[in-house]
């Protein structure tokens, strides 16, 4: 059996608890030294998980574990219910495309209205429910919209210089 870190892909197995869970591939976390529980992110949620119920990805087919989108980099966002899980940053872009295309977000007159609701100095912040609103989506479609539209703000904050005049690459 492979040792467990923090980035592993996992099989779970042996969960009484949540049986549903069992056979299905996730990524060890972290490990939580007070309950000595690995923290496992499968699909959208995280859970602790007991060392005697995951196996190493390396021990099992790797065919099962990793799909052709798998990066294995994964940004922590919260749910509507502000549950937080990991998600590939590429699912988030896809979801993104896909919404802008089913609500026409890409043409002018759209484009224009987002810039101006996104950078109107008088908001703090936008709700899922005012984009719902302006472009008739779903409330679970305009907070996925948002959602990428915060990994852009994040990246911004924090790679790009606020005073520099130019980004070089």
């Amino acid at each position: 059996m492979s040792e467990i870190c923090e980035g592993s892909r996992v099989r779970i197995s042996g969960l009484k608890a949540r049986p549903d869970l069992n056979d299905q591939y996730g990524t060890a976390k972290t490990l939580d030294a007070t309950s000595g529980r690995w923290v496992v992110q499968v699909k959208k949620e995280c859970l602790k998980v007991k060392p005697e119920n995951l196996t190493g990805a390396e021990d099992v087919d790797a065919e099962k574990t990793l799909t052709e989108e798998d990066t294995g980099v994964f940004l922590k966002a919260k749910d509507e219910d502000g549950k937080e899980y990991y998600v590939e940053p590429g699912k988030l872009k896809d979801n993104f495309d896909k919404i802008c295309k089913k609500y026409g977000l890409t043409s002018d007159e759209n484009a224009g209205k987002l810039a101006d609701l996104l950078c109107d100095s008088e908001h703090e912040s936008v709700s899922p429910d005012e984009v719902g609103q302006m472009f008739g989506m779903t409330k679970k479609d305009a907070f996925a919209f948002l959602q990428w539209i915060n990994v852009g703000i994040s990246f911004k904050e924090q790679v790009m210089d606020p005073s520099a005049k130019e980004f070089d690459l």
